[in-house]
């Protein structure tokens, strides 16, 4: 029997802010780049984890607002499979080397967090506000 926390809403709204989150974080690493290679902007002036950040924040608050249950594990859900997806493209692209993960893991764990509490509150309708 499936809960639901569980159900399939739950989980195609997780992967549709996944999607989301994955196809910002391709397109600020994408600006990003362009402004580095055209000589706009030094390399150091963009850090990545703001990039990190800012991708995973906008899936994760998108998936606090449209989940159906639980609010905060559903931004949290999004953070971990966007990590697991930058974790495994940096094994693919680098190999077995050294991998420094643990600030983009920070910056999309509080990003997370932030989204998740965020998106989360809701404010009260006019008629509860009345009494």
């Amino acid at each position: 029997m499936k809960t639901k926390f569980w159900n399939g809403s739950f989980l195609r709204t997780v992967l549709q802010c996944l999607a989301i989150a994955c196809a910002a974080l391709l397109a600020l690493s994408a600006l990003g780049a362009g402004l580095v290679l055209g000589g706009v902007v030094d390399q150091k002036q963009i850090p990545a984890a703001a990039i990190c950040f800012a991708a995973v924040f906008l899936g994760s608050f998108l998936a606090a607002k449209h989940t159906a249950g639980k609010r905060l594990p559903a931004a949290l859900a999004v953070a971990g499979c966007c990590f697991a997806v930058c974790f495994l493209a940096r094994l693919t692209a680098f190999g077995n080397t050294q991998a420094h993960m643990l600030t983009p893991a920070v910056c999309m764990l509080a990003a997370a967090l932030l989204a998740g509490i965020l998106g989360g509150t809701r404010k009260k309708s006019a008629r509860r506000r009345r009494r």
